[in-house]
């Protein structure tokens, strides 16, 4: 088939310009005064009955802008594609159940072109990385029924073929049904369920999943609500991100970090502000620029590299790494294919590597980058590579000695004083075991279900998840929830930590955060987690097994000692 087309503009700047045609001659104006003329001949696309073609004059966009400028004219008279679509816009806290509804509504229209663009797009844009917000805070729907057979919701009932088929369906089914055992908060925000729902291959169980989950929370009696809890200002403020300033720290309390633990925080930023990604990306590329005389880390592995690379779905992995004089390709192998060769490292080199990929015809392959590596290192804890050693301190002490010398002839006595000086450089401790929980008063208060209380813990009422405080400032001789700080993290020195030490979960920041948060007693390690007790809200103590495939606060990778 041949396409002859021509352009010209008529007002200065440019965006994407999203095509469709038939067999007639077509003379299309866009919104941007853009017009192209071309002549073709109609194919079939499957999923869609019109083919799409998109010239894209520009994929620089402002602050959380799309991925890729693909949203066609057809997609956009639907108001639920517009709606879902500008989540990769704005970061916000839509809740999980109206993003049901919406693409519930958005399925209603039998266009699988949008349907799969919406998928594809979020899927790449939040990936595995990102689960709700610390911005968001909802509150409701704490579970949701089990999975209803023969539900009027439009779908039939395909569990047990999508189940053994689709990875991503028992995922996602895992993580709100309650037919497995699973007991995590249903309410949240939209971020978590976009990854798994892009990467069902087959359109049918996607949908099925997705009716079934909406008619779940319209039967719950406790509607899900999220509220944005921080609000953002100007977007090229950097330093109101945590993340850009997590990164800033690198250079100098954090210098020793593996390069695999950067990905998550380059993803966070990538979402609220690609500009300020670049800044920083070249401002640590500037500092690392040369070598450290003398290398105060040590980097070893503590569980094997993986080889898994989980691209985007519409990504431009293999057009990227053909991009001459750019480093994507040579940094892509030493991520996945060569990582065992190439082992693990600090983040010295790894900015300039950013520094200097290049971009293919206007997108951006260092988003690229961080987007599907950020799939494979979605958090730090995560990281096969542990980097130990801290920067140095230094302190200097002074000695000084007299010596006497006596002339016989003149009677003089002359003193000589020597000074001395020692330099002593020591790596920072990490902090101390501050506080122990009483083993027996434990042991006594789960075999005899005894519900213990505490009047500094948190109101059960205004939990959102997790437990409340009762069992360590009971048993733990532990101040007030305000005054406790994150200590050693848990699943990385799981063998160094002392039985019946407080632990709890800590956000991304460090902060302990008491509606949502869970702690408790650490009582030993176990392959993959650990053991600890906790006490329910509305429960006795008891003993749980807490690991790093778990979810919310069943995974293991969230949990640090309580100093």
């Amino acid at each position: 088939m041949d396409i002859k087309f021509w352009f010209s503009s008529q007002k200065t700047g440019s965006r994407a310009v999203p095509l469709k045609f038939d067999r007639a001659t077509a003379c299309i104006q866009s919104v941007t005064g853009l017009y192209l003329h071309l002549t073709a001949m109609a194919l079939p696309m499957t999923g869609h009955p019109l083919i799409h073609f998109l010239l894209v004059l520009s994929t620089t966009t402002a602050v959380g802008a799309f991925l890729f400028d693909k949203d066609t004219e057809t997609c956009t008279i639907y108001d639920e594609y517009k709606d879902l679509i500008n989540l990769a816009h704005v970061e916000n806290c839509l809740s999980i159940d109206r993003v049901f509804t919406k693409l519930k509504r958005l399925g209603d229209q039998n266009d699988q072109y949008c349907f799969s663009h919406v998928l594809h797009q979020l899927g790449d844009r939040y990936g595995v990385s990102v689960q709700t917000s610390e911005d968001c805070q909802c509150n409701g729907t704490n579970s949701l029924l089990h999975y209803q057979y023969n539900a009027p919701d439009g779908t039939g009932n395909r569990k047990e073929h999508c189940f053994s088929r689709e990875p991503n369906y028992k995922a996602l089914f895992d993580q709100f049904f309650v037919d497995n055992g699973n007991t995590a908060p249903a309410c949240r925000s939209h971020h978590s369920v976009w990854f798994h729902l892009s990467r069902i291959h087959e359109a049918y169980c996607a949908k099925e999943l997705i009716y079934h989950l909406k008619y779940s929370f319209d039967q719950h009696p406790s509607p899900c609500v999220c509220q944005q809890r921080l609000h953002y200002g100007d977007p090229n403020d950097c330093m109101q991100f945590h993340s850009y300033q997590a990164l800033l720290r690198l250079k100098d309390t954090n210098l020793c970090t593996s390069k695999n633990s950067q990905w998550d925080l380059l993803h966070d930023l990538e979402i609220r502000s690609p500009l300020c990604r670049k800044n920083i990306i070249a401002d640590l590329a500037t500092h690392f620029h040369n070598p450290l005389s003398l290398d105060p880390c040590r980097c070893h592995l503590v569980k094997p590299i993986s080889y898994d690379e989980l691209p985007l779905v519409e990504g431009k992995l293999d057009e990227c790494s053909k991009v001459h004089g750019s480093s994507y390709h040579h940094l892509r192998h030493e991520l996945f294919q060569g990582a065992r060769t190439a082992g693990c490292a600090t983040h010295f080199h790894l900015w300039q590597q950013l520094q200097n990929i290049q971009p293919f015809k206007g997108y951006d392959c260092t988003m690229d980058l961080i987007l599907q590596t950020a799939n494979t290192y979605p958090s730090a804890e995560l990281d096969p590579c542990k980097c130990t050693g801290e920067l140095p301190t230094t302190t200097t002490s002074t000695a000084t000695t007299t010596t006497s010398r006596t002339t016989t002839t003149t009677s003089t006595t002359t003193s000589t004083t020597s000074t001395t000086t020692t330099t002593t450089t020591t790596a920072a401790p990490y902090p101390p075991n501050r506080y122990h929980c009483r083993k027996y008063d434990l042991v006594v208060d789960i075999a005899t279900a005894k519900q213990v209380h505490s009047n500094g813990s948190t109101l059960c009422k205004n939990k959102i998840s997790g437990t409340n405080e009762d069992l360590v400032l009971t048993l733990c001789n532990m101040t007030a929830v305000d005054t406790w700080s994150r200590g050693l993290h848990v699943i990385s020195n799981c063998g160094n930590i002392p039985n019946y030490s407080p632990i709890a979960t800590f956000s991304a920041t460090g902060n302990y955060q008491p509606a949502d948060a869970q702690s408790g007693v650490f009582l030993e390690c176990i392959p993959e987690g650990f053991k600890m007790a906790i006490q329910p809200c509305d429960g006795v103590p008891q003993i749980i097994h807490v690991e790093t495939t778990g979810v919310f606060n069943n995974n293991a990778t969230i949990y640090y000692v309580v100093v």
